[in-house]
C-alpha cells in the first residue's frame, strides 16, 4: 500500500486545528477559486439556525429540475446502493418526497 503522509496529515488536521481553523486552512489550499468559494460557505454556516429540511430540500430540486436528465444518470449509477434504491426522482422534483 503506497499512502501518501499529506493525506494523513489532512485527515487530522480537523482534530487537531478544530473546525473554523481547518476551514481557513482548507481556504488557503485550495485548489481552485471555487473550492475556496465552497468552504467559504460552509463556514458562514450557523450551525445553531433552525430551518426546515424537508422545505430546503424541495427548494433544492426545484433549482435542479433543469437538469433533471443528469440526476437521473447519477441516481440510476446510485441504485446499486441500497441507499438509493427507494429514491423516487419524480417525487423529489414534484417536492413530495422529503
Amino acid at each position: 500500500m503506497n499512502v501518501r503522509p499529506e493525506s494523513f496529515r489532512n485527515q487530522l488536521l480537523p482534530i487537531y486545528l478544530g473546525p473554523d481553523q481547518h476551514i481557513r486552512a482548507m481556504i488557503s489550499q485550495r485548489v481552485t477559486d471555487a473550492d475556496a468559494a465552497d468552504w467559504e460557505c460552509i463556514r458562514r454556516l450557523d450551525t445553531s439556525a433552525r430551518y426546515n429540511l424537508a422545505a430546503k430540500t424541495g427548494q433544492i430540486f426545484a433549482r435542479l429540475r433543469p437538469y433533471r436528465s443528469e440526476l437521473e444518470n447519477v441516481l440510476r449509477s446510485f441504485r446499486k446502493y441500497e441507499d438509493f434504491q427507494t429514491v423516487d426522482l419524480d417525487s423529489l422534483m414534484d417536492g413530495r418526497q422529503m
